[in-house]
């Protein structure tokens, strides 16, 4: 079965402003917080069922 990815336009507003954030905190800081989200976006879709589901069945990494 084959799981389709959803990245609203608003959690991509917020990715941003955090990674805004935390370059501003100490430069390199929001690099590494994409990085991580990338990351767990990896891990959630290759072991989709491994992850609470939330919010009418929406997978969440939380």
């Amino acid at each position: 079965m084959t799981l389709l990815l959803i990245v609203r336009s608003t959690a991509e507003r917020d990715l941003l402003e955090a990674f805004q954030y935390y370059e501003s905190v100490v430069p390199g800081l929001g690099t590494a917080f994409v990085q991580r989200v990338d990351e767990a976006i990896a891990a959630i879709s290759l072991v989709p069922a491994g992850f609470r589901k939330r919010h009418g069945g929406f997978v969440c990494w939380l």
